[in-house]
């Protein structure tokens, strides 16, 4: 609460009132500059908030796969290395597959994170979508560059879903 204001503000960010968060993040025909949405992502991902993991993870798995792989050219090479070993890792624990076995069933050109191109990355977390959505969201939490290189359709899909999600709770309490 903002003692001099009366109103209210979303606890992840004390500089937003409640109803221009609404407004500007949950309307998908209000514009929003990238570099503020950037920015509103940067706190809220950095804060490690439940509600935007969970509205996060929401919008990944209405994702399709060129949308990944499209993400995975948008990372530095460490970085997708890290998430499609990180998703390697979740999906076998998950599925009780082996690698190769899995590199098999989707079409992998390698399994090696370090070797794995785009499309490569693409049809994994296509797959993982699919069928283990559980091993997908929890790499994205545990590596929240994905979400940024998802673009800003993404960051503000989720922030929108964040925003519908915390007005409806705070309808259901009032």
């Amino acid at each position: 609460m903002s003692s001099n204001t009366g109103t209210q503000t979303f606890g992840l960010d004390e500089d937003a009132d409640v109803s221009d968060f609404m407004n500007r993040f949950s309307d998908p025909d209000t514009y929003v500059a990238p570099d503020e949405v950037n920015q509103r992502f940067d706190r809220f991902a950095n804060a490690g908030h439940p509600e935007f993991q969970r509205a996060a993870g929401s919008y990944i798995s209405q994702m399709d796969s060129s949308q990944f792989a499209q993400a995975a050219q948008n990372m530095e090479p460490q970085q997708r290395a890290g998430f499609a070993g990180g998703l390697l890792g979740s999906l076998q624990k998950m599925l009780g597959l082996d690698a190769s076995s899995l590199g098999e069933r989707i079409g992998l050109s390698s399994t090696d994170p370090q070797r794995m191109g785009a499309q490569d990355i693409g049809r994994l977390a296509g797959y993982a979508q699919q069928n283990a959505p559980g091993a997908l969201q929890q790499t994205a939490r545990e590596q929240p560059f994905l979400l940024k290189a998802l673009g800003n359709p993404l960051v503000q899909g989720a922030i929108a879903v964040m925003a519908a999600r915390y007005l409806a709770n705070r309808s259901r309490q009032a």
